[in-house]
């Protein structure tokens, strides 16, 4: 399936993506406390909403994407120079593997690889 994503729209979804982006702290494994996660949970969720709102975040197979989504992961340096589509494909592949498996994005915020991401998308 193609995407319906309007990047005209994309000025408004950072509006998103900078809100997360300005949280003082992030959910952490080592130091959980339910009220982080709430301060976390509400701008994050609501994001998530907007990007599968504005199609950011589409039908297309990511399963057979995985393996280009794990060498964003394990390699930020390839993630500065991703193109919108790659943002584009990589959040859904998060946002799927989430629904499959509860933690994915917790995993994804530990390591670090999500605000990378954000930011980008703020650079693009």
């Amino acid at each position: 399936m193609l995407c319906d994503f309007d990047g005209a729209t994309l000025p408004e979804l950072k509006q998103y993506v900078a809100r997360v982006l300005a949280l003082e702290t992030w959910y952490s494994r080592e130091q959980f406390e339910e009220i982080e996660l709430i301060r976390l949970a509400d701008p994050l969720y609501t994001l998530l909403d907007e990007m599968r709102i504005r199609d950011f975040i589409y039908d297309f197979d990511w399963i057979s994407w995985g393996k280009e989504a794990e060498k964003l992961i394990d390699k930020p340096e390839l993630l500065e120079k991703a193109d919108l589509n790659t943002l584009q494909r990589l959040m859904t592949a998060h946002s799927r593997n989430e629904s499959l498996r509860d933690g994915h994005l917790a995993e994804m915020i530990d390591s670090g690889h999500l605000r990378l991401l954000f930011q980008r998308i703020m650079a693009l």
